[in-house]
């Protein structure tokens, strides 16, 4: 799934997310999406397709702490390193 008109490699991702954010994954993923309870207690989690892209991570950003990538490696690993070019920026002032 594209996120706005950006787009990346489309990879399938695995997100985790508080109960209480279901609806907001429903709305951007659709209703055909499955979705399994977490090891977490008052957490779900599900596997969906996106392209890979600065906007995509902006908007795990915008939901906070309450919605989290966890899979794969690598694109947890990009997240980070883009978390990183942003403190760092803002270090820097």
């Amino acid at each position: 799934m594209n996120f706005g008109m950006f787009g990346g490699d489309e990879r399938d991702v695995k997100i985790e997310f508080k109960n209480e954010m279901v609806g907001v994954i429903i709305d951007r993923f659709g209703k055909n999406i499955m979705i399994h309870p977490s090891e977490k207690e008052g957490w779900s989690h599900t596997t969906v397709k996106v392209a890979i892209s600065r906007h995509f991570f902006g908007w795990i950003f915008a939901l906070g702490t309450d919605v989290v990538i966890t899979g794969p490696a690598d694109v947890v690993k990009d997240f980070e390193d883009e978390l990183e070019k942003r403190r760092k920026q803002i270090k820097k002032k």
